[in-house]
């Protein structure tokens, strides 16, 4: 029989010369199955309050980002509303940080873009009063040597072709063809040129420049194209858009969309004050998404998505909310972490990140 008790739970201490008896034993177990049955149901309660508050805290601090009022990474919450970069380490192809609409978007395949002809192919048009239906280029010279306009792509892809409907012109009786290619700049860097095509001095015509290789071309970025005389004396008339009276080049920009259905979100590092054992996740998403947090050795770890309800996002827009969780192994070291999140185009062929939140407890 037991003749000491430990002073927390009075549990039976047993010294070498004592006897030990069944009931001692029983007690004990029953003593410690009711304390751990009991913090079990407080571990289970104190989670169930902390997800609520953690969504409020959440919802606050991205009303605050929105008024301008700045918060940053707390202690144990990373969120973002993609006003700007700020959080952000990396936005993969088919994923799309639109800072206008403060969004992250899976952008629709990049479409064929065209200004549309003012002449049809063989149609002479060459005459001195049909100059308002040409864009002059060229007597070789830096008056008219090229002549630019410039184009925007709204997806992904690689661009592989300009057509353009063109006229050779001079004012003497010469017959002379004219050599031209097309050049596509970035700024002040050229990224590519195009093979050379010949105008002749006939009529209009339908050219087709190619570029070796392609040309990859990121959304909502302007490029210029060029259009040069690299050979012949005379000027080159390239057709314009019929419907106004500006001076833009009739041309269609022929792409190879990189049809991408989703695309991957890396926030930056996030510094804890201590280690965390479990993440939970608001997202408000189109669309589907999945999350993951990264570990102590660089891997990433799938959040479970425990919810998925309709709601509005903070600006009104009609979304979905999913709340995911992850509890991690014992001794694990995570005092740095990160974000990842997959956002993938869903049924209705939207998918449209606008904010998420991270709790790590």
């Amino acid at each position: 029989m037991a003749n000491a008790y430990t002073p927390g739970f009075h549990l039976n201490q047993w010294a070498a010369e004592d006897s030990f008896l069944r009931e001692e034993f029983n007690n004990d177990n029953r003593i410690l199955d009711e304390t751990l049955l009991g913090l079990t149901g407080r571990t289970d309660l104190l989670e169930r309050q902390v997800k609520p508050l953690g969504l409020e805290v959440y919802n606050l601090m991205l009303q605050n980002y929105y008024e301008g009022k700045e918060t940053g990474y707390r202690q144990a919450l990373a969120f973002d509303g993609f006003q700007d970069d700020s959080f952000l380490a990396s936005v993969t192809p088919g994923a799309y940080h639109d800072a206008a609409q403060k969004q992250i978007r899976i952008l629709p395949d990049v479409p064929n873009f065209s200004t549309g002809f003012a002449a049809e192919p063989g149609y002479d048009d060459r005459g001195d009063s049909n100059r308002e239906r040409f864009v002059f280029v060229s007597w070789p010279g830096p008056q008219y040597e090229t002549e630019e306009t410039s184009f925007i792509p709204t997806g992904f892809g690689t661009l592989q072709q300009i057509k353009m409907r063109l006229a050779c012109g001079s004012y003497s009786s010469e017959n002379q063809n004219l050599q031209t290619r097309v050049e596509i700049k970035l700024g002040e860097e050229t990224l590519g040129i195009s093979d050379i095509q010949v105008v002749p001095n006939t009529a209009v015509v339908e050219l087709t420049y190619q570029f070796s290789g392609g040309i990859r071309v990121q959304p909502y970025q302007s490029y210029t194209l060029v259009l040069r005389n690299v050979g012949g004396k005379y000027y080159i008339k390239a057709t314009r858009i019929k419907a106004d009276n500006n001076s833009d080049m009739g041309y269609t920009c022929i792409y190879t969309p990189d049809s991408l259905a989703s695309g991957t979100v890396t926030s930056k590092d996030i510094t804890l004050t201590q280690d965390y054992r479990k993440a939970i996740a608001w997202v408000r998403h189109t669309g589907t998404v999945g999350v993951k947090v990264r570990d102590s050795a660089g891997g990433y770890t799938d959040l479970v998505q425990e919810s998925i309800r309709n709601t509005e996002e903070l600006n009104g827009n009609a979304c979905q909310e999913s709340t995911f969780s992850v509890l991690l192994p014992d001794g694990t070291k995570n005092t740095s972490t990160a974000v990842q999140m997959v956002i993938t185009r869903g049924s209705d062929g939207t998918g449209v990140l606008y904010d998420y939140g991270v709790a790590f407890l």
